[in-house]
């Protein structure tokens, strides 16, 4: 048993917000930047919301931050979950 029942749904757009020279490891990347912004209903609801950085001429993922916000009705009541995090590239160059 998960604590919960029903389908939970998510669902939301992922934007192109535009491009921008990012500062990776000392070198200047051009970067799409990009957000998602999703909902989540049913059997959980809440909010998340990402902002991703993508090297523009390789698509490797330079920086992320995302928040998440979810609630869940279980048998001791409602339970909330919440997450705040981020990574960012400090090479382009694979590190051994």
């Amino acid at each position: 048993s998960t604590g919960s029942e029903g389908e939970a749904i998510s669902s939301g757009p992922f934007t192109f917000v535009g491009s921008e020279g990012l500062d990776i490891g000392g070198e200047s990347v051009e970067a799409l930047r990009y957000r998602r912004q999703r909902t989540m209903t049913g059997a959980q609801s809440g909010t998340e919301t990402a902002e991703v950085w993508f090297s523009a001429s390789s698509g490797l993922p330079l920086r992320n931050t995302r928040t998440i916000e979810a609630s869940t009705n279980t048998v001791i009541g409602a339970v909330t979950y919440r997450e705040t995090g981020s990574f960012s590239a400090t090479s382009t160059e694979p590190q051994p």
